[in-house]
């Protein structure tokens, strides 16, 4: 067993629990990374690490948490049952999916449960250990990784779906899988294999994947046309373990080029890659050493800059101009400037998806 075999199992004892969320690694990084590799953090032992871990578990399950409240509204219009999570960043705790709306107070939001059954109650479709990947960019189609409930093996299997805007949803490969990323038209999704053996695309409807490439955590550009993701250099077969560059191909794999290659902080792996809805960044974060960080670089890899400091698993605002981010040891989500100024942090929620608002009539 692995250290990041005993992270995923603690961190999933801590998601069955009904208490708020607390995680010190990214969610999508565990679900992404969970059997291609081990993350490091940091130059730590393994021993150290899980103690950590241990003491985490024990000191979430001991502190005294109001459970979030419930707020719900019937839906309406376009968007079906995300109406009363438009605008909001959506979230994995307490065997459900919930939101926070960024744009109010730390301390007078208050999170909204999304719920497909069309009731106030837990949707227990949501019960297995969840985690919301994307939205498409109207807002109608939400994908998202879903634990095996059948699955008693470890590490645990989790497949990939699409919740429609009518409260259905559409296993999209019957395959477990990494990484993955819906198109902005909600027609597509890209996925790295489970197995490692490179990206895939499929039709949000199912269908036969076709093999595009070869790399991991995968993000579409904001018009679609074309994707960026983590994989090997070009040449060359004796690099550092863990360095991998980021590359940029066309949505169907062609023309796939290197962007970044020479910067330090691939130096010890890249947990995520996210592009911005404004198109001119994408965001990566990652651990170099102790320090855990948040970049953004241009779609060409040049000003590449570090704009939050101890973040991870960072979310674009609809219009790229904010960075939704967890932070190591801290409960709740923060927001941020795309330049990382402007920090505000919530007592609760957690990094998510945010969903794109009501579409403009």
């Amino acid at each position: 067993m692995t250290d990041q075999d005993v992270r995923d199992f603690l961190q999933r004892m801590v998601a069955e629990e009904p208490v708020p969320f607390r995680d010190p690694e990214p969610l999508a990084q565990r679900a992404r990374r969970r059997a291609a590799r081990t993350v490091i953090v940091g130059a730590i032992g393994a021993a150290a690490a899980i103690a950590v871990l241990v003491a985490s578990v024990a000191e979430i399950r001991t502190a005294p948490a109001p459970i979030p409240g419930d707020t719900t509204e019937e839906p309406s219009g376009n968007l079906g049952i995300f109406e009363p999570v438009a605008g909001r960043i959506v979230y994995y705790t307490n065997f459900n999916l919930w939101a926070v709306d960024p744009n109010e107070s730390s301390t007078v939001s208050t999170p909204v449960r999304l719920s497909p059954g069309g009731t106030a109650g837990a949707d227990r479709r949501f019960a297995p250990f969840t985690v919301p990947l994307g939205w498409s960019s109207d807002g109608t189609e939400l994908l998202f990784l879903r634990e095996d409930p059948t699955d008693d093996t470890f590490p645990y299997v989790r497949h990939l779906y699409i919740l429609h805007a009518d409260g259905t949803e559409t296993q999209v490969t019957p395959e477990p899988v990494g990484g993955a990323a819906i198109s902005p038209d909600g027609s597509n999704v890209v996925f790295a294999s489970d197995k490692g053996d490179g990206l895939y695309v499929v039709d949000t409807e199912g269908g036969q994947p076709v093999r595009i490439a070869e790399g991991e955590e995968p993000t579409f550009s904001p018009d679609g046309t074309q994707i960026a993701y983590l994989g090997l250099p070009r040449s060359g077969c004796c690099v550092p373990s863990k360095r991998e560059h980021v590359w940029v191909a066309n949505a169907d794999g062609t023309d796939a080029h290197e962007i970044l290659a020479d910067e330090p902080a691939l130096d010890k792996g890249v947990f995520s890659l996210t592009w911005s809805p404004a198109g001119d960044r994408i965001a990566m974060a990652n651990s170099l050493g102790a320090h855990v960080a948040i970049y953004t670089f241009a779609p060409d890899g040049s000003d590449f800059a570090e704009v939050i400091t101890d973040g991870f698993n960072p979310h674009w605002s609809p219009d790229g101009s904010q960075i939704a981010f967890g932070s190591p040891g801290r409960d709740g989500v923060s927001v941020a400037d795309a330049d990382g100024s402007n920090i505000r942090t919530f007592s609760f929620g957690a990094p998510g998806p945010w969903h794109p608002g009501t579409p403009e009539v």
